[in-house]
Order: C-alpha cells, then structure tokens, then sequence
C-alpha cells in the first residue's frame, strides 16, 4: 500500500535533493547553493476569501492570483526568500531568517494594498 504524499513528504523530498546538489558541488538552480540549510523560518501564505471570491467573480479571482503569484515572487530575491511550493492563490517559502520572513510579508501586503482591483 502506498500512502499519499503530504506535505511534509515534498519539503523532505527538496530538502534531500539540496543536499545532494551541495554534496555534488553544483546547483540545480540559480541560488539553491545559498538556500537556507539547517534552520529556516518557513511562511505559508494565502489569499483569505479565495473560495468564496471565485465563486462570486471567476474573472477577478484569476487576476488577484495572477498578480499575488507575480508580487510574492519577486519579492523573495529582494528579502532572501526562496521558493518552496506555489499555487494559485497559495505559496509556501523558505527564510534564512525569520526577519526577513516577517519584512517580506509586510512588504507583500502593503504591495498588494497599492494594487488597482
């Protein structure tokens, strides 16, 4: 029997193959080598209201998705973030530091706030 992949499974499962790529001295991609290693503040992120927002406006759900995707992202380079696991409306990223975690949802929110709906 086979049990079904959680979380936690694909986190281990990034976490092994960035030690693999540190033991093989080469990088899988652009900043794996400085990615956090043995401490992390770990920040899941979402868009509150989603569900009920795709049912009310389909249109405009996609296009806050769109945008909270493009925001977050960028974001991680400037506050030492690194990408985990995103889906629309979702994102999960890794810190070295939980202050730049912190700064970088501030950041974000205030981002997000600026933006013309």
């Amino acid at each position: 029997m086979r049990a079904a992949p959680c979380m936690l499974g694909r986190i281990q499962t990034v976490w092994c193959g960035l030690v693999w790529c540190l033991f093989a001295g080469k990088a899988m991609a652009p900043g794996v080598l400085s990615a956090p290693m043995e401490r992390a503040a770990m920040v899941f992120t979402y868009v509150v209201g989603m569900q009920t927002l795709t049912d009310w406006n389909y249109d405009l759900a996609s296009h806050i998705t769109q945008v909270f995707a493009r925001l977050a992202s960028s974001l991680l380079t400037v506050h030492n973030g690194y990408l985990v696991e995103q889906v629309p409306g979702f994102m999960l990223s890794a810190f070295q530091d939980a202050a730049d975690a912190v700064l970088w949802a501030t950041h974000l929110q205030d981002l997000m706030m600026l933006e013309m709906w």
